[in-house]
């Protein structure tokens, strides 16, 4: 390259909380990055552990890669402590990390890549975001297995509208650029996670793209906030009715999320994307007979056979599950 590169602005966001115990692998994995032009945001959301402690510390030793926010040790929750960090950041492009992973070296190198190549027929002003597949692994970092979306069945090339019921992209495996930045955030009460409603704006209102291969190691422990759950094996009826639950309670959750969506780009969604949303709100006052035609005609299922059965039989009043 020549002397007169320019070189893209990056802002990992990190909000940690009770994160000691991994920590430094994580922000060992940052520092070993090829790409080099980067800075890390970060919060701590009220640890009581040394978490706090150690990120200053490195904060001490790597001064000119971080900034702390001035919030950092109140404890404002999952969501608004990554809204926190976003509205921090000034970033031509942004990604999220989780204080439990570890980066491969090339991770922000090839997701820039990346969303790059669609910035040149989108623009930049087109919200954008490319995500990566993840190794998973045990949390003494033994591949569990190679890749998250195999692990989980996960179809990464899903249609837009399908982001409504399902989201396939992870957080800590993506970035995306300030024009994502500026329309997502902050993300409403009524989202459960950021990267749901991070994925489904974009989707709905700019471009997703793939890149086929994982570039970190997804660690899974027992303090997990959000875990790597494999597919439902049909014949293991003892985790069928936690599976029912699991879907009922976050088919209202959705129908929240798709509400939030409504209301702040009401002007901008497609007709069929706001009737879809309508008929998932719908979905828990309808008969069985209504609930078919609903999922059907507006595509609300949510990946495979088994578990679009489920919604049909058990979206419905809480009698349908014993209360």
């Amino acid at each position: 390259m020549s002397e007169n590169t320019v070189f893209p602005n990056v802002d990992i966001l990190l909000s940690t909380f009770n994160g000691e115990k991994f920590l430094s692998e994580l922000l060992d994995s940052l520092i070993a990055q090829d790409y080099l032009h980067w800075r890390l945001i970060w919060r701590d959301d009220g640890s009581n552990d040394d978490t706090f402690k150690l990120m200053q510390a490195w904060q001490a030793v790597h001064p000119e890669k971080v900034l702390s926010l001035e919030n950092s040790g109140q404890h404002l929750g999952l969501v608004a402590s990554h809204n926190a960090l976003v509205v921090a950041s000034e970033a031509d492009y942004l990604l999220f990390c989780d204080q439990d992973d570890v980066w491969f070296p090339r991770k922000i190198s090839k997701l820039l890549f990346r969303i790059q190549q669609i910035e040149k027929d989108s623009g930049k002003q087109i919200p954008l975001l490319a995500h990566s597949d993840l190794m998973v692994t045990d949390e003494h970092l033994n591949v569990l297995h190679k890749s998250l979306w195999r692990y989980q069945n996960l179809n990464v090339h899903q249609a837009s509208h399908v982001y409504l019921m399902k989201n396939v992209v992870s957080a800590c495996a993506c970035v995306f650029n300030k024009a994502a930045a500026q329309i997502a955030f902050p993300v409403p009460e009524e989202a459960s996670v950021h990267d749901h409603w991070l994925a489904l704006v974009v989707a709905t209102q700019g471009k997703i793209s793939v890149c086929n291969e994982a570039l970190m190691y997804y660690r899974q422990h027992q303090s997990n906030t959000v875990g790597a759950f494999s597919k439902i094996n049909p014949f293991r009826f003892s985790r069928w009715r936690q599976h029912i639950r699991r879907i009922r309670h976050t088919t209202l959750g959705k129908s929240q999320q798709g509400e939030a969506l409504l209301r702040r780009f009401s002007t901008e969604l497609y007709e069929k994307d706001k009737q879809r949303i309508q008929a998932l709100k719908l979905l828990p006052y309808s008969s069985l007979f209504q609930r078919i035609r609903l999922i059907f005609k507006y595509q609300l299922g949510i990946g495979g056979l088994l578990n679009s059965i489920v919604l049909i039989a058990f979206s419905g009043n809480k009698e349908d599950l014993g209360g």
